[in-house]
């Protein structure tokens, strides 16, 4: 694991809702680093944003499942990408952090969380990991604390974007 181990514990304080603010922070770092941006990607970015701002998550979901499903078969190899999919520009390792940020937002989705969200918390760790891996770094962990584990039985209360934007870099 290369996340350093106080983050690591760090990760267990904070919600759902903040974890896949991070990871998504994560990911829209990486993708304007290597100026993959367009109209797709960034409309995949905003649904993965839409997660800590929804009160229906089932709606979210079917979003998510839309855009990004035939990736995440891709990724778990089940099915080839369509050829003029504008995820074949993207590097593999931003392929499954998008199928892992997925997975994130659906970990405990019909079911209670227990403990820390052991399902969750992994899936944060393994999209976290993937950046680190590949030379990008991780954004500061201080804004996602403010999300708290301890509110709305895990989830987080749902917030504005804007509740964790400072964090992003360019």
């Amino acid at each position: 694991m290369l996340i350093p181990g106080e983050v690591q514990k760090e990760l267990k304080l904070i919600s759902i809702n903040g974890r896949m603010a991070m990871a998504t922070t994560c990911f829209e770092n990486i993708v304007n680093k290597l100026n993959l941006s367009s109209p797709n990607i960034e409309e995949l970015v905003d649904i993965f944003w839409q997660f800590v701002e929804s009160n229906d998550l089932s709606e979210w979901e079917a979003e998510v499942m839309e855009k990004a499903g035939p990736l995440c078969d891709y990724v778990e190899g089940s099915t080839l990408l369509p050829s003029d999919s504008e995820f074949n520009r993207m590097p593999q390792f931003l392929r499954q952090m998008v199928s892992d940020i997925v997975d994130l937002g659906r970990g405990d989705l019909y079911g209670g969380t227990v403990g820390y969200s052991q399902e969750t918390y992994d899936y944060t760790v393994k999209a976290l990991n993937l950046a680190l891996e590949h030379g990008f770094s991780i954004p500061p962990i201080e804004p996602f604390l403010k999300s708290k584990f301890t509110e709305f039985h895990g989830w987080g209360n749902r917030v504005p974007r804007a509740f964790f934007r400072h964090s992003t870099t360019r």
